[in-house]
């Protein structure tokens, strides 16, 4: 349970990081500058809403024990950056615990990380380093993300998170973060904004820079189904594997659902109450007016209301797939035996068969932050 009352707990004294872990360089204040991070932890309409904070998102109340999760491999050059990103969250850092994963690297990955923590274990409650023995297996020469690698490659993700949470998941962790090695951008108090949405399974929209400079969904693993996708799914083979990110698709990924409320003359803000369905040309794979609006669906006000203007909201969207690229899970679930399956589950794996595992065995509700945004390498 999250507390709003500390007043009778006892608290461990940790250390801020030192200065120099702290991001703070050009394209961290283009990223501080670029984005307004909106949830109900920061939205005043959908605060009130969030019972756990004593509406009140400037306090920072929370007591829960969270376990990090983080596989590497081959990140040498990412590990500072990594551990700059923990250094500052505002999440007290006396209830975060760090868990890598060493996965068979070749570039001094684990030499690295051991440094690190060494040199940083003092700041948080624990660090520690689990070397796999299993290993990766062979590409056959193609690169991380190629269609062809996914089956296997994903398989063996799958495989590497589950050990993880066997050999580390405490009965004093009451949630799961899992966070990717190579996030860019991430906000300090990202961990909060994830816990407000008071939900089992929550994730945040996470994009990448293209070399133009535009913005562009990096996680196609977080989606939500349409009537579209799920027709389509039904005449698939039970040995169809579903991957995104490899053509068109028919489903909505989380930037699709960047969510905007009306206010009417009243004064009181209505939300959409179906976003999807606002701009069906998404569904059918027109993705033209998305990139006429900088990425967004062009959502427009009902015909039935009046009208005096369009704010951004902090509204969660539900979702029937994610990634693992920002990901907090409450630990029960996975307690309860929800695992990230290595083996096709409705047609997914991983954290996407993990999703739909949650939903259809344990009655989960996934959410996602579209307005939380995160900046991938």
């Amino acid at each position: 349970m999250i507390l709003s009352d500390t007043s009778t707990a006892k608290k461990t004294v940790i250390p801020k990081c030192p200065s120099d872990f702290l991001p703070n360089d050009s394209q961290y204040q283009w990223y501080l500058q670029s984005f307004k991070q909106l949830s109900p932890l920061t939205d005043k309409k959908l605060n009130k809403q969030v019972l756990h904070l004593n509406n009140n998102p400037t306090t920072t109340s929370f007591l829960d024990d969270i376990l990090i999760l983080t596989p590497i491999s081959n990140v040498k050059d990412k590990l500072r950056h990594y551990f700059s990103n923990l250094c500052s969250l505002t999440y007290p850092h006396e209830k975060l615990s760090i868990v890598l994963a060493e996965d068979s690297s070749v570039d001094h990955t684990l030499i690295e990380a051991t440094a690190l923590r060494d040199y940083l274990q003092p700041y948080f409650k624990s660090i520690r380093i689990i070397p796999l023995k299993d290993g990766q297996p062979n590409s056959g020469g193609n690169i991380r993300h190629d269609k062809s690698y996914q089956e296997v490659r994903r398989k063996h993700l799958s495989k590497v998170r589950n050990q993880m949470l066997m050999s580390s998941l405490e009965e004093k962790f009451k949630w799961v973060f899992w966070l990717d090695a190579d996030v860019r951008h991430i906000p300090t108090n990202v961990i909060e904004h994830l816990l407000s949405v008071n939900q089992t399974i929550v994730t945040a929209n996470c994009l990448y820079r293209k070399d133009n400079g535009e913005l562009d969904t990096f996680d196609r693993n977080t989606w939500q189904e349409t009537k579209n996708s799920l027709a389509a799914l039904s005449k698939m083979p039970e040995d169809y594997l579903m991957l995104e990110g490899y053509g068109p698709s028919k489903r909505f990924f989380l930037n699709d659902l960047t969510a905007f409320e009306y206010e009417n003359d009243d004064g009181k803000a209505e939300a959409e109450k179906n976003i999807a369905t606002a701009n069906n040309n998404l569904a059918n794979n027109n993705v033209q007016s998305r990139q006429q609006n900088n990425g967004f669906p062009s959502i427009q006000p009902s015909k039935e209301k009046r009208t005096t203007k369009k704010v951004e909201s902090g509204r969660p969207a539900e979702l029937d797939g994610v990634g693992g690229c920002v990901l907090l899970v409450n630990a029960d679930l996975h307690r309860k035996g929800l695992i990230f399956p290595p083996f096709l589950f409705r047609h997914h794996i991983e954290t996407e068969g993990m999703a739909k595992m949650a939903k259809e065995i344990f009655g989960a509700k996934i959410f996602g932050l579209p307005r939380v945004y995160i900046v991938h390498w």
